[in-house]
């Protein structure tokens, strides 16, 4: 359904921080429809930006570790950071949220309650050669420590800065999404539709056993926001990892 009045696809929160508006999308359809698999469930956001998706979820009950890229600009001593979306800036929003204007930051890695459920934020680069630099490497060697719910909003365009494909990118997320899995797991995934955003289903279903599900959640069943025009068509996924073995 149409919303009366029509979203941007993003918009700046604050000073370098952008908040990607199909999040609200998904935000507002896990609240309305699906809110009973969140409460005392393990989640996982990739690429969380603000973070107000996560602590929506956490508000729901659930534990959720909120991730973001390094900061490039924390080296350089930019204040504020200008990058896109990083740990440094999901943080600080994080601490806004939490305590108000002015609050510090959350401290990386430190579980933060939030009413019924909780928070933490960590830096998580995607990709095999980051994978020892996680801090949760530990904890998803066991199967049953990995998320039983994922979290995937508007991390699927293509981010190479030119008109280019970058195949390693979804090469990079994909095998990020396979070290987090278990069987059973639950990925949402919304995004608004930019130049190469489906080679990521593409990658999924080249994967050997085809062990996602994918169902494409179909229009009626959400409220798109007044985000839907010929300039921004939003698209909502759920996948659930059913490996045959």
């Amino acid at each position: 359904k149409m919303a009366s009045v029509k979203l941007k696809v993003s918009e700046e929160v604050s000073e370098g921080v952008l908040l990607w508006n199909a999040s609200l999308v998904l935000k507002t359809y896990l609240e309305d429809k699906r809110r009973c698999e969140f409460a005392g469930a393990t989640v996982l956001e990739l690429g969380a930006g603000a973070g107000h998706l996560s602590l929506a979820l956490s508000r729901m009950g659930a534990r959720v570790t909120t991730s973001e890229a390094k900061c490039n600009e924390q080296a350089k001593g930019t204040t504020p950071c200008k990058c896109w979306g990083c740990i440094l800036q999901l943080r600080h929003s994080l601490g806004r949220q939490l305590g108000g204007e002015g609050a510090a930051a959350v401290a990386v890695d430190e579980w933060v309650p939030v009413e019924e459920g909780a928070v933490r934020a960590i830096e998580l680069e995607w990709g095999e050669s980051n994978a020892q630099k996680w801090s949760i490497r530990e904890e998803l060697a066991t199967l049953q420590n990995r998320p039983d719910i994922l979290i995937m909003s508007e991390v699927i365009y293509n981010q190479s800065g030119d008109s280019l494909y970058d195949d390693e990118f979804h090469d990079n997320l994909v095998w990020t999404l396979m070290q987090l899995v278990k069987p059973g797991t639950i990925v949402y995934n919304v995004f608004v539709d930019r130049p190469f955003s489906f080679m990521f289903f593409a990658k999924i279903d080249e994967l050997p056993g085809k062990p996602f599900q994918v169902q494409e959640i179909k229009e009626e069943e959400y409220d798109n926001l007044g985000l839907d025009d010929d300039d921004a068509k939003v698209f909502l996924h759920r996948l659930v990892y059913s490996p045959s073995e």
